[in-house]
């Protein structure tokens, strides 16, 4: 009787993890599909310093004022860039794991 009573836990427990499995599953499915939409080409970054002409202020500023700016504009572009590589990653493992519905 001991026997019957552990059995039939094991199974209700069973059945619930298998429940749980599945419905993380698909809510990692929808997850990955999100992923994948939003993956885009992402531009050439456009860091030309138009922000002061040449002329308006002395050189050795303007020099300053423009390496700043094409520093930033570079790093925000790598940051995206990242980004964007870190999403693709996530995409790809998605589509690596099998699917537990797909097995039954």
């Amino acid at each position: 009787m001991a026997i019957a009573l552990v059995a039939t836990g094991c199974a209700q427990q069973s059945e619930q993890h298998e429940t749980a499995a599945g419905a993380s599953g698909k809510a990692q499915s929808a997850s990955c599909q999100a992923e994948r939409s939003h993956l885009v080409s992402l531009p050439e970054p456009d860091c030309e310093f138009r922000a002061v002409r040449q002329g308006t202020v002395d050189t050795d500023e303007f020099a300053r004022l423009k390496l700043a700016y094409e520093r930033q504009c570079y790093q925000r572009a790598e940051r995206a860039a990242r980004r964007q590589l870190q999403q693709l990653r996530a995409s790809r493992a998605c589509e690596a794991k099998p699917s537990p519905l797909a097995s039954r």
